[in-house]
């Protein structure tokens, strides 16, 4: 059974109730998280090459990049880094799932996702703050007080 599922923009995302994850849909810019940039037609299951332990417990895609989040409390992404949505303090792209560095985040886990059209990230930490990365951020879609982009997590006001 199928228990948690994301529509991005030309592709999809689900979990499967033994906490695996699958995609399908478009694999241009590594979106599916399978190593390549192949489209797949039906439920590929995405690699877990650099993650070993825990399950997958939330998922959620954006315009060409996707995100996750393991029953450990990790946050993991893939796919196109063109304004830093993918939270590694780069414009690189990643093509299977990769950590999310929480370099100044102690203490607590993530527990809740979103990957917005326009390339930025958010996330909630079950201390209750909220993080934003990514986007150009010329419409204050990131809730910094500023416009411009930002390539790693920052704790919103």
């Amino acid at each position: 059974m199928w228990t948690e599922v994301a529509a991005g923009e030309r592709h999809s995302l689900a979990i499967r109730d033994d906490g695996t994850l699958w995609a399908w849909g478009a694999g241009l810019d590594s979106r599916l998280g399978n190593g390549d940039t192949q489209n797949r037609s039906i439920p590929t299951l995405v690699s877990t090459v650099n993650v070993s332990g825990s399950k997958w417990v939330a998922v959620a895609a954006g315009f060409n990049y996707s995100l996750a989040i393991r029953d450990n409390g990790t946050l993991w992404s893939w796919g196109a880094g063109t304004t830093g949505q993918l939270g590694h303090g780069d414009e690189g792209r990643r093509l299977t799932p990769t950590l999310v560095s929480t370099a100044g985040v102690s203490g607590s886990r993530w527990t809740a996702i979103a990957a917005g059209l326009h390339h930025h990230s958010l996330a909630i930490r079950d201390d209750g703050t909220l993080w934003v990365w990514g986007g150009t951020g010329d419409s204050g879609r990131l809730g910094l007080g500023e416009h411009g982009q930002t390539y790693v997590s920052h704790k919103s006001a």
